[in-house]
């Protein structure tokens, strides 16, 4: 989902993804059938920020209160699945 394409108005939470270590995260925003698609940029390629903090911050600017954190490993991304034990609803007050 390109960000210019983005609204918030899914009840579904958004996902805030924890990937490489913790070294850059993914947001994924479900659209109005539920399909969750990570934000991407104008090129179409997928649109990372530098911290939890700054993907916190992007979807509170855009009206969201809640998110579901999610921590993936290197173990994850081999067995295509993160465990359910590995998510999080964090509130978003920035």
């Amino acid at each position: 989902m390109h960000l210019s394409m983005y609204s918030n108005a899914h009840p579904h939470k958004p996902e805030i993804i924890s990937y490489a270590n913790s070294s850059h995260y993914l947001v994924r925003i479900a659209d109005m059938n539920g399909q969750l698609h990570t934000l991407t940029d104008r090129q179409g390629n997928m649109f990372t920020f530098n911290s939890q903090f700054e993907a916190e911050s992007w979807l509170y600017q855009h009206g969201h209160r809640h998110a579901m954190l999610c921590l993936e490993s290197a173990d994850d991304e081999l067995a295509n699945e993160a465990i359910q034990a590995d998510r999080l609803e964090i509130p978003l007050s920035h």
